[in-house]
C-alpha cells in the first residue's frame, strides 16, 4: 500500500547537507512538520540538527572550511614570544599548574598538556593568557 506522502516518514534514510561534516550524507529523519522534514540525524557524525536538502550545500555559517581546525596555533609568533618571555629563567623554578593556584603577570608554569609557560596576562573573573611554546592559551586560576 502507497503512502500519499512525498517525503520520507520519520525513521527513514534521507540525503542532507550536514553543517559538521560539511558534505551531503544519508541522514535519518527525526522530525516533520506535516510533509515537511525539519529535523535529521547525520548517520555518519550522529549530530542531530535542522533539515538541509541535499541542494543546500552553503558553506557552514560560520564561514570557515570544515575540514579545518577551530584554531590554528599561532607558532612562529608564539614561539617567539615565548622565548622572549621565558629569556634566561630557570625552567625548574615553574609551578605545577593547578587550577586553585593564583597567578600573577610572568609567573613561570607547568602545566600537564601543554608543558612550560608563562602568564602574558591576569584577565578578569579568574582567567589568565598564558604563552607556551605552540599556542597561547586561557586558563582558569584562583577558584
Amino acid at each position: 500500500m502507497a503512502t500519499s506522502s512525498r517525503t520520507p516518514d520519520l525513521g527513514r534514510d534521507v540525503d542532507a547537507f550536514c553543517s559538521r561534516c560539511g558534505l551531503v550524507l544519508a541522514h535519518t529523519v527525526t522530525a516533520k512538520l506535516g510533509d515537511r522534514i525539519v529535523r535529521v540525524m547525520c548517520n555518519t557524525c550522529k549530530r542531530e540538527h535542522a533539515y538541509r536538502s541535499s541542494d543546500d550545500t552553503a558553506a557552514p555559517r560560520r564561514g570557515r572550511d570544515p575540514g579545518e581546525a577551530r584554531r590554528q596555533p599561532r607558532t612562529t609568533a608564539t614561539t617567539s614570544a615565548f622565548a622572549r618571555l621565558l629569556g634566561d629563567r630557570d625552567a625548574a623554578t615553574a609551578v605545577a599548574y593547578r587550577p586553585t593556584h593564583t597567578f600573577v603577570l610572568s609567573d613561570l608554569l607547568q602545566h600537564p598538556t601543554f608543558g612550560l609557560g608563562v602568564v602574558s596576562e591576569v584577565k578578569s573573573q579568574g582567567k589568565i593568557e598564558v604563552v607556551f611554546r605552540d599556542a597561547v592559551r586561557v586558563l582558569v586560576h584562583g577558584r
